[in-house]
């Protein structure tokens, strides 16, 4: 009922004011019109906009929404008073007057008191690393009031904090923040501190004897470490190296121990809590690289020096090392000597100097190895010598010419001689027949030398004899010839009991022809003879052609000289051996214009040819030739003297 009462009432009091403003502004309107408005200068305003009102009538100017940007300080925007940590706040107004939700601070707070962070008596911050989380309490600071501590971390060279406490080892910063009171303000504080490295020790390394290899590096095996936090044991390791005193040998009276100095790094993923083991000082052998198949060669010199020789990495040289060898006080005698040989007068001895490079300093650093060898081989002579020709005698038999044997070579006063044997390839007659020579040494000092077989060559010369002798020519129907023969008939001459030679009829006279032979003639005839045997004037022969005897004869002297010739495969020519200028030289004349050769054994450049009936025949370079009507007779006579003796002549075949 109350409510309703009020309601109406308040309708009635609304109608009432519109309808006596309704009648003022209708009154008042015209007027403004006439006279301009009369705007107030206070605003009038409603929740959401604000504007100024004419005093005459309704009508209103500078309408805008509220802005609330005016900081006023005034009693009536005043939203809280000031407090120990907080200063007075007040809202923000219109510029109507008209007041704001948002408000912002006036003034100091109501003595709020300043406090700060520090650590408490006897705290130390840091540790040894542990493998628990690094975590303090809040009695490790002192601070004023009860406000709340908040602890953070962060690595030392990190820009971001964390709540979560670091359990490896390291530099880290602690930042300590003070809640404010009423009555205290906030405060922070930063800290710097440590989680040490713990320091492990190790026992039971071992460093390992090596072989030179041109480095000072040793080859250690770590030992067990101690001092490990229970669980790293499979996240931390440790690796050893070493390094000794010196990269070479050392060596006394024998190959020495020497100082490996060790150091120790640590591994695994847990490695940085710790600190590795102090290094130490061990010791182990550096023992001499074994150079392998080395093989020192000289020729037989009469001592057991070996120069200095240059070695390869193939032999066991370390790269970029160089070195040479030096031997001596082995045998002098060669052979080959080596470590363990089995002939004493072999073994080495171990005399091996070893150097550095091109310098007499010398290295123990390497070893003669038992594959390594230092060989004498034997001097080879030279020896020089001639081979005499000889007369056929249907053997091979050849004869080193005597004082032709000289040899070279031989050292000092060693006892050596060389004795050549020498063989005929063929027994045929012929020139430059190959002989084969073969060497046999002998003497205390033989076995240091050889001398290569060899091939000479010689002649055998075939024995040619000039005969006269009665011959009777066969007829055919005595089982001869049926046609006569002439100068330079060839046919085997029989003689004595069935020996038998080659014969060439040189000339004939007392038939009835000067150039032809009839069969059924009797002639004195002349014959050279080839190879043949001892014969006697008065002895009988016959001719044959093969099987068939076609001359019977008697020799009646063997006159004139013997020449000596042989048919000279290469050049083409028979040969005769010396003979005298001024006497008659029988030779053969197979054909007509057969071409004749004189050489000359000195100096006489110019001689004379003659034939039996005095005639010169012409010679051009040493070269003449006889017609079929010239005779067979040749008299050589040198011009000018010049003491030449003899003189060679050829005819070609």
């Amino acid at each position: 009922m109350k409510k309703r009462l009020l309601t109406i009432l308040l309708s009635l009091v609304a109608a009432t004011c519109l309808t006596f403003a309704l009648t003022a502004c209708g009154g008042n309107k015209t007027e403004c019109e006439k006279n301009g408005h009369s705007f107030a200068t206070e605003w009038t305003s409603d929740t959401t906009d604000h504007w100024h009102k004419c005093a005459n009538c309704d009508e209103i100017s500078d309408k805008a929404a509220h802005v609330y940007d005016k900081e006023v300080v005034a009693d009536e925007y005043r939203a809280s008073e000031a407090t120990y940590t907080e200063p007075a706040k007040y809202y923000k107004s219109c510029v109507c007057g008209k007041k704001g939700t948002e408000t912002f601070d006036n003034g100091e707070a109501l003595g709020a008191k300043e406090n700060q962070v520090l650590l408490a008596d006897g705290v130390v911050l840091g540790k040894t690393y542990d493998g628990e989380a690094y975590t303090l309490s809040a009695e490790a600071f002192t601070k004023n009031g009860d406000g709340a501590i908040t602890l953070e971390y962060k690595g030392a060279d990190e820009t971001e904090w964390s709540s979560e406490a670091p359990a490896n080892a390291g530099n880290y910063k602690l930042r300590v923040s003070v809640a404010a009171t009423s009555e205290w303000k906030a405060a922070q504080a930063t800290f710097e501190f440590t989680i040490a490295k713990k320091q492990l020790t190790i026992s039971g390394t071992t460093v390992a004897d090596k072989v030179y290899d041109g480095n000072d590096t040793a080859t250690v095996t770590a030992g067990t470490l101690a001092g490990l936090v229970s669980g790293d044991e499979t996240s931390v390791g440790v690796m050893a190296t070493g390094t000794f005193a010196s990269k070479d040998v050392a060596y006394g009276l024998g190959v020495e121990e020497q100082d490996v100095t060790v150091s120790y790094a640590l591994t695994g993923a847990l490695a940085n809590n710790y600190l590795a083991p102090v290094g130490e000082t061990l010791q182990a052998k550096i023992n001499p690289k074994t150079l392998s198949n080395v093989n020192l060669t000289k020729v037989y010199d009469g001592h057991g020096r070996f120069e200095r020789t240059a070695l390869t990495v193939e032999q066991g040289l370390i790269a970029g090392e160089s070195i040479k060898i030096y031997v001596d006080a082995i045998g002098a005698n060669a052979g080959v000597y080596k470590d363990g040989n089995e002939d004493e007068d072999f073994d080495f001895n171990g005399y091996v100097v070893l150097y550095i490079g091109d310098s007499e300093e010398q290295t123990m650093n390497y070893a003669w190895g038992d594959t390594c060898t230092a060989t004498i081989t034997k001097k080879q002579l030279v020896v020089d010598f001639t081979v005499d020709d000889k007369y056929y005698d249907g053997t091979t038999e050849a004869t080193i010419a005597d004082g032709s044997l000289a040899v070279s070579g031989i050292i000092g006063e060693d006892d050596v001689t060389v004795t050549p044997t020498a063989t005929f390839a063929s027994s045929a007659p012929g020139n430059d027949v190959t002989v084969n020579v073969t060497f046999a040494l002998s003497g205390a000092a033989a076995g240091n030398y050889c001398v290569e077989d060899t091939t000479v060559t010689a002649n055998i010369i075939a024995k040619a004899k000039l005969v006269t002798a009665s011959v009777y020519l066969k007829t055919k129907d005595e089982g001869g010839r049926h046609s006569p023969v002439e100068v330079n008939y060839k046919s085997s001459f029989v003689y004595g009991s069935g020996k038998s030679t080659n014969a060439t009829l040189i000339s004939f006279s007392g038939n009835e022809y000067d150039d032809l032979f009839m069969p059924g003639e009797t002639v004195t005839a002349t014959f050279l003879l080839e190879n043949a045997g001892y014969m006697f004037v008065g002895d009988t022969f016959t001719l044959k052609e093969g099987t068939t005897e076609v001359a019977t004869g008697t020799i009646t002297s063997i006159d004139g000289i013997e020449v000596d010739m042989l048919y000279d495969k290469d050049k083409g020519y028979y040969t005769t051996g010396d003979v005298d200028f001024g006497k008659t030289v029988y030779a053969n004349v197979e054909l007509a214009d057969a071409e004749w050769k004189v050489i000359m054994d000195t100096g006489v450049a110019t001689y004379k040819v003659y034939d039996s009936k005095g005639a010169e025949i012409t010679v051009v370079n040493g070269v003449f030739t006889l017609g079929a009507s010239d005779t067979v007779t040749l008299v050589f006579t040198p011009v000018g003297g010049g003491g030449v003796d003899a003189c060679a002549i050829q005819q070609k075949k």
